[in-house]
């Protein structure tokens, strides 16, 4: 896994050893705790991929391909798993086979919600996210970025 991402989920890790040590009648806290993990994993996904997707094009195509699909994807957000499927296709139809055939729906169900409790947060409604919910997605998403971790290789 690339350095920069392994750095973020450090520091995600991180994150979570605190959030787990507010005292647990601190709800309010636990539950900010709980949102601003959720922008975070959304931007881990984000970062992972580009990411990804930049570390294999490097070398293997033409400086001009690869500066074209850098800056494509420099606007690249909300990772869900359709938007995945989306830009896998794009690059191999086998990739994207092989995500779907593996990918479990424990796995989607928790990328698409933190990417659409991402969105309801940037737009300010309150979904009563909880630690726990939370870090049963990031733990999903890091088996998801394990998946993309062999499928592109």
């Amino acid at each position: 896994m690339d350095i920069v991402v392994q750095e973020y989920v450090r520091k995600l890790d991180n994150i979570f050893i605190i959030a787990k040590n507010i005292d647990k009648d601190n709800d309010e806290l636990r539950a900010h705790m709980a949102k601003y993990l959720c922008i975070r994993i959304s931007g881990l996904m984000e970062t992972f991929f580009k990411r990804k997707i930049a570390n294999y094009l490097n070398g293997k195509t033409p400086k001009p391909v690869e500066s074209y699909v850098n800056n494509a994807f420099k606007t690249f957000s909300s990772v869900s798993t359709k938007k995945i499927v989306t830009t896998m296709e794009i690059f191999s139809h086998d990739w994207a086979s092989d995500f779907q055939e593996n990918i479990t729906d424990t796995q989607k169900a928790s990328l698409d919600a933190i990417i659409a409790n991402r969105h309801h947060l940037a737009h300010g409604k309150d979904q009563g996210l909880t630690l726990k919910q939370i870090e049963e997605h990031y733990n999903n998403i890091k088996e998801i970025m394990a998946l993309v971790e062999i499928i592109i290789a």
